[in-house]
């Protein structure tokens, strides 16, 4: 039976619950989980598994990946439409929850395990198909509803777990502290490498605008904390400066999710100088179990890079279906590794094998310096065209967003360029013809809305598939 995490029998090492004060130490979670593999079949079988940052969903989430189940994650607030749905459509053995969830399905036949205060349940009793490569589904984009999910081998994630553990050399000596929600890949990824080396952590539920989080920081000398750029542009406005005046114990901090802007990307290099702890820029894809490279700390001059790619990866660009040999010249953006993917899954019968990929295509525009750093340029789903006009919206954000000193998001639906703006716009014939002038787009085919916020992804992405459905007022 496969196993990612190590047995560790004389770990000091712990995971701590600061809204439930519980400690379980990671000596006595291996305990659970031998105690657990007792009690189920030792054939491959799945589960459902609700995904939140609790220490009894860590329990859970240890027991099942190291007892030969694959693990569909999802989130905490998924509908029980779209658990029936998953149900029907992956026919999985078991389900697992917190007995506060009201789950309604038919199909549970029975409880067989606790893990305090997650249950799981029988569903299906059936031997399944199952690859025994495939440890875990993560689903595409985070949300509750998808039926998506991108498969994930045992390889793939102890392969990029290893690397991860090396660049940020974390130690059995490390605390790190959640703020990302678990089944999305990089806050996934934070709790992998910290349990495979015996480091501790401790579960989160406050946002970090919250004073108790900079307290518990503190207080538990806390040394690293991972966020997507929306949240370091909220560190900024908290003035991280001051938060970090009385704080010793941070070693290093990470981004990913998404680009940084330079200024913001300035700032952190700045403080992370100041109070002498590393700032690692990285990049990465679920589809990629899931960092594909790394800006090493240091690197101030390197604003807006993504840095190289791990150890024993590499990237390269293609444009019009030829390789790019030559420094900043732009292209797709593909990716190289052990750590890709095994393909997606919809349905049970694609969980009975996985694809050998020889290359990952990231979506991604980017090109490379003259000492090989990459960086990255937009989506390629991101540059479209309406009506014979060739548009980069990634671009054209930060073009509106400085002519109209205002925060700006696009989308493009029904052949409509959808512009929101979060202040308010006293002349929207006046805006319109701007962004008429400015996008090449005929007011005809412009819509402008004022709304109080973006939407946001769990992850706390731009939700740009909500802002496509907005209706029109």
């Amino acid at each position: 039976m496969k196993k990612i995490f190590k047995y560790r029998k004389s770990s000091k090492s712990f995971i701590f619950d600061l809204q439930e004060n519980r400690k379980v130490y990671l000596r006595d979670l291996n305990v659970k989980s031998n105690d657990f593999e007792k009690k189920v079949p030792k054939y491959k079988k799945s589960v459902i598994l609700f995904s939140e940052n609790s220490l009894d969903f860590i329990i859970s989430y240890f027991c099942l990946i190291q007892n030969n189940f694959v693990v569909f994650l999802v989130n905490i607030d998924i509908s029980n439409e779209d658990i029936n749905r998953l149900i029907s459509n992956f026919k999985p053995n078991y389900i697992c929850y917190p007995k506060r969830q009201n789950v309604i399905t038919k199909l549970i036949k029975q409880k067989k395990y606790s893990f305090g205060s997650y249950d799981l349940f029988l569903l299906n009793s059936s031997k399944l198909s199952l690859n025994e490569e495939i440890c875990l589904l993560l689903p595409t984009s985070g949300s509750t509803g998808e039926s998506k999910f991108v498969k994930l081998t045992y390889k793939n994630i102890v392969s990029n777990v290893k690397k991860i553990i090396n660049y940020l050399k974390i130690s059995n000596q490390d605390k790190t502290i959640t703020t990302l929600p678990p089944e999305y890949s990089y806050g996934l990824s934070i709790i992998n490498t910290h349990i495979f080396k015996g480091a501790s952590i401790f579960i989160n539920k406050k946002s970090i605008i919250e004073k108790s989080f900079w307290e518990n920081i503190k207080k538990f000398n806390i040394n690293s904390f991972g966020g997507v750029p929306f949240t370091y542009e909220i560190l900024k406005k908290l003035k991280l400066d001051s938060k970090l005046k009385k704080i010793k114990s941070i070693k290093y901090l990470t981004q990913a999710g998404g680009k940084l802007s330079n200024e913001l990307q300035s700032y952190i290099n700045s403080i992370s100088k100041k109070y002498k702890f590393k700032f690692y820029v990285m990049y990465g894809s679920t589809e990629a179990s899931p960092r594909m490279s790394i800006l090493l700390s240091g690197k101030s001059q390197k604003l807006g890079s993504i840095g190289k790619p791990l150890k024993g990866c590499f990237f390269y660009l293609k444009k019009k279906n030829k390789i790019v040999k030559k420094a900043f010249v732009k292209g797709d953006l593909y990716f190289v590794g052990d750590n890709i993917y095994g393909g997606y899954a919809s349905r049970i019968d694609e969980l009975k094998y996985i694809k050998k990929f020889k290359y990952l295509k990231t979506g991604d525009i980017a090109y490379f310096d003259k000492q090989n750093d990459f960086y990255i340029q937009g989506r390629s789903d991101r540059i479209i065209k309406l009506k014979g006009i060739r548009l980069e919206l990634d671009n054209l954000e930060k073009e509106f967003g400085k002519r109209f000193l205002k925060e700006v998001k696009l989308v493009l639906y029904n052949e409509t360029l959808k512009v929101f703006f979060i202040k308010k716009v006293n002349n929207m014939a006046e805006i319109k013809s701007k962004v008429s002038k400015l996008s090449n787009v005929h007011p005809s085919n412009i819509k402008i809305y004022v709304i109080n916020k973006f939407p946001l992804t769990r992850s706390n992405k731009i939700n740009y598939n909500n802002l496509k459905k907005f209706n029109e007022r």
